[in-house]
């Protein structure tokens, strides 16, 4: 999962719209392997879902642990 923060986001927390949750004092690119918790932020037609709609990945898939 890769997530932006820098000043000028609007970007908010999923629960607390007043909280500009990726703010920063400067740029920077935060990446992480993607937790069960973050599907229900990520946008409905970005789910990670694969073409054949079954929503899992072979372990091969999913890359090193």
């Amino acid at each position: 999962m890769i997530g932006q923060f820098h000043e000028n986001c609007e970007v908010t927390a999923a629960r607390n719209l007043r909280f500009a949750v990726s703010k920063a004092p400067l740029p920077l690119f935060a990446i992480r392997a993607i937790a069960l918790h973050d599907v229900s932020s990520c946008p409905s037609d970005h789910t990670g879902s694969s073409s054949t709609g079954s929503g899992s990945a072979s372990s091969s898939d999913r890359g090193p642990p």
